[in-house]
């Protein structure tokens, strides 16, 4: 509610006090920068007045700050019988725009889609740039110290799992540690880490489908799957990964119906899971030049590479449509000579 951005450097003195009356006077100061505080009250009507404020006065902080100094300074009658308090001195300014944001002027950043993905001036980055620019990352401002490393481990494995395991967030979200894997069921070691039972996301109602995922012990990206094992450690064997929210939020999209086999035509649905904001949260502050979906098809682009461009192996990979998969593979013939 209050920012730290802007402070409140003003004193108050304290006005003559007449004999014949039996008051309070208040002399303070007030200086330093804005905290969140914190208060008890009706729920109900905190909302409705948080609304009406940012809607005509720009902001909360607003509001409440020129009625905490007009308390301050007002005259309070002493005397046996309770009366009410008279604010003369309080004035409120309508702001056209949010106080806090007078200072500077933020443009607006373009949003990043795949058809902005082929802008991109040095084509696909390579494993060791993201790592680089990963482990250089200050990511969320955890206050708890104590639990701070541990959450950047956290956020350090979801960002290399949507690289190197091609996931979507929704996907990722869903994992629980028991669903990795280093050996087969005969006790043999595997030379990657098989990641099994992926739900995937992005199906019609009632159509489930499950795919894999393979990590590398070895190569270019393994540094990515140490991330993750060593986030994995922290972990008991049936716990997720990342415990935010499940629950589905479903969104029904008008204009673009689908069929049944009856003939019947139905909307489409989009579904998503409250926790995949704070993921997308936490993938914009660690890496605020790439997008989680972004980070997916930088992985299809290395699988498209190292597997002799075969887009039917990594279609069926991460068990999308071939036409699905082209729209993530980006500058697949400039990286060629003229023939």
């Amino acid at each position: 509610m209050l920012d730290d951005s802007t402070s409140n450097d003003k004193t108050f003195a304290q006005p003559q006090q007449q004999p014949a009356d039996s008051i309070t006077e208040v002399d303070f100061s007030v200086g330093g920068p804005r905290t969140t505080c914190t208060f008890k009250g009706n729920r109900k009507l905190w909302k409705a007045f948080v609304s009406y404020s940012k809607v005509n006065y720009g902001s909360v902080c607003h509001i409440i700050e020129p009625f905490e100094i007009a308390v301050l300074t007002s005259k309070v009658n002493l005397s046996n019988t309770i009366r009410p308090l008279h604010i003369e001195n309080l004035n409120v300014e309508r702001a056209v725009k949010r106080v806090r944001r007078y200072g500077v002027e933020v443009p607006p950043v373009p949003r990043k889609t795949l058809n902005t993905l082929g802008e991109l001036r040095d084509g696909i980055p390579r494993p060791s740039t993201i790592y680089h620019d990963l482990m250089l990352s200050p990511g969320w401002p955890y206050k708890n110290d104590e639990t701070r490393d541990k959450f950047l481990m956290r956020d350090h494995a979801l960002v290399s799992l949507l690289y190197v395991g091609c996931l979507r967030v929704s996907e990722a979200i869903r994992l629980t540690k028991n669903q990795f894997r280093r050996e087969d069921d005969e006790g043999k070691p595997f030379d990657y880490v098989l990641v099994g039972q992926i739900r995937l996301s992005k199906r019609r109602p009632g159509n489930i489908k499950l795919r894999e995922a393979r990590l590398p012990l070895h190569g270019n990206r393994a540094c990515f799957t140490k991330l993750i094992l060593d986030y994995l450690e922290l972990l008991e064997p049936s716990e997720r990964l990342f415990p935010w929210s499940l629950k589905e939020r479903i969104f029904i999209i008008k204009g673009h119906p689908y069929s049944l086999r009856d003939g019947q035509l139905r909307d489409r649905r989009s579904v998503q899971l409250v926790g995949t904001k704070r993921a997308y949260q936490i993938v914009h502050c660690l890496l605020p030049m790439w997008t989680q979906h972004w980070l997916r098809a930088f992985g299809e682009s290395y699988l498209y590479d190292s597997w002799d461009h075969d887009i039917v192996a990594v279609a069926d990979q991460v068990k999308v449509d071939t036409r699905t998969v082209e729209k993530y593979l980006v500058n697949r013939s400039s990286k060629y000579k003229p023939a």
